[in-house]
């Protein structure tokens, strides 16, 4: 009985080979054999984040400056409904413009609590970077084109807030 019950145990405690399951591809997803190699920093390296992580380079003003966006400017819009499930975090494009710096600062406790980030799609000089940074106080932003976003989203003026299921001023 009791050899009966260990030839038992052991088969049934044999590995057991399956594919995983995918529970959601965007479209996006890469390989894990394709994805790069991020080689590993000593500890003590400049470069080097608490836990070994790389940092990224740091990226000098003069190669990002400046900051355009033909497709878009400043304007109102209307508040309309709209569907990015896959928007994970709700992200604001502002300009440096006095108007856009006054509409983050009216809205700063709202994007700080849903955990807004911010793309910065117009700036022209290193101070632009720096009063942005200064209105924007724990927001993080991004300088970069937003032709892709106006592309994606349909906008054509910003500031703007595009969430998962809205876009609005």
């Amino acid at each position: 009985m009791r050899t009966l019950l260990l030839i038992v145990t052991l088969l049934l405690s044999a590995p057991i080979q399956a594919e995983p399951s995918v529970l959601f591809d965007s479209g996006d997803s890469v390989a894990i054999e394709k994805r790069p190699v991020v080689p590993r920093m000593p500890a003590d390296s400049p470069m080097t984040a608490p836990g070994g992580i790389p940092r990224p380079a740091p990226v000098e003003p003069d190669k990002i400056l400046p900051v355009e966006t033909p497709e878009l400017s400043f304007g109102l819009i209307e508040k309309r409904k709209a569907s990015f499930p896959d928007l994970r975090t709700p992200v604001c494009v502002i300009g440096s413009d006095d108007r856009s710096l006054a509409w983050l600062v009216e809205h700063h406790s709202r994007l700080v609590a849903i955990g807004a980030r911010c793309i910065l799609v117009q700036a022209q000089t290193q101070s632009d970077l720096e009063r942005v940074a200064r209105f924007a106080a724990g927001i993080p932003v991004l300088p970069a084109s937003g032709s892709e976003l106006a592309r994606h989203f349909g906008i054509k003026h910003y500031p703007v807030l595009i969430s998962r299921g809205w876009i609005e001023q």
